[in-house]
């Protein structure tokens, strides 16, 4: 998962698998003197990661001794034990100049918390979900592509938010028991125009003070693959094969691209062949624009969600009594 020439002064001790339910996240730690290894600036010695079109690197990650460390573009360089022995996340940060506390709090639980989780044997994935009657219906794209944006007009139709921008889930050892999302603390991140048009803050902060743990399980209801056009005329969703959905949801998991652990590698595959036959996985591609947006909404609603949609009056209705 971390890569091998960045993988120096430590012994391959497999990490214990610690049950999420025990799982307790340690407030961050700021440490602006702590020093930052030179392999985490290495194009030889850490993984970069580009933005969605591929112009900048945003983040880079990379292992030191008994640390894993992942600098995030414009917040800092975060540090966390390699291997989970307590059931604790404990994180540390090294602010970027002039980045702001609040941020680096934001992304230790927006970002750090599920790359973590996931070095630490747990699967997470770039996505955002919502409440239906069977359980989490979870929007899977890249970041800047509108997923908070339509889960925020399906709680509009009286879902609730579960997850925005990381979601972990929880795949049992057990093959009997099925796969759960396990939420983190979260507040949707909304751009200028989104956050005006649901009335809530722009780029909100997570803000956290005390440990705390991951929420109680929530049962999946299926994977939605957001594929916003321009070029397309109405909502079209589609439910996808099993090696197709499978590819689907690797597209979407933190790291498994730059994985150099084989047996990780085939444990993450094997979560997510479980999730994949525990939970439709579909593909909705949609116009894009927000005047489409209810359209879009309505079909998540009637076909994934197990409601029908809420008519214009019944909307105005909610909204006038607060609900």
């Amino acid at each position: 998962m971390w890569p091998r020439a960045a993988r120096r002064g430590h012994t391959d001790t497999v990490p214990p698998r610690v049950p999420l339910s025990d799982v307790i996240i340690e407030p961050l730690v700021f440490s602006p003197d702590l020093q930052v290894p030179a392999a985490l600036t290495s194009d030889d010695d850490s993984t970069a990661f580009e933005d969605t079109e591929g112009q900048r690197v945003v983040a880079r990650a990379c292992r030191e001794g008994d640390w894993c460390w992942l600098w995030l573009d414009g917040t800092g360089s975060y540090r966390f034990p390699a291997v989970a022995t307590t059931g604790t996340l404990r994180a540390e940060v090294v602010p970027d100049p002039g980045a702001s506390r609040a941020r680096a709090h934001d992304d230790y639980y927006r970002s750090l918390a599920p790359v973590a989780l996931q070095v630490y044997g747990y699967e997470a994935l770039h996505g955002t979900a919502v409440m239906g009657e069977g359980g989490a219906l979870v929007l899977l794209a890249p970041s800047r592509s509108g997923k908070t944006t339509l889960a925020c007009e399906l709680v509009e139709r009286g879902h609730r938010l579960v997850a925005d921008d990381a979601v972990v889930l929880e795949v049992p050892a057990d093959p009997r028991a099925v796969p759960v999302l396990r939420p983190l603390p979260f507040v949707p991140r909304l751009r200028d125009d989104s956050a005006a048009r649901y009335g809530l803050p722009v780029r909100d902060k997570t803000v956290v003070t005390a440990e705390v743990g991951l929420g109680d399980p929530v049962p999946l209801a299926g994977f939605v693959m957001l594929d916003r056009r321009a070029d397309v005329a109405a909502p079209r969703l589609a439910r996808l094969g099993p090696s197709t959905a499978l590819k689907a949801l690797l597209s979407r998991c933190y790291f498994h691209y730059s994985s150099t652990d084989d047996d990780r590698q085939r444990k993450l595959v094997a979560a997510y062949l479980r999730v994949a036959a525990g939970a439709p996985v579909y593909e909705l591609s949609y116009p894009d624009g927000y005047d489409r947006l209810a359209e879009t909404a309505d079909l998540l609603q009637a076909e994934c969600l197990g409601r029908e949609p809420l008519s214009r009056g019944q909307l105005a209705q909610r909204a006038a009594l607060g609900v």
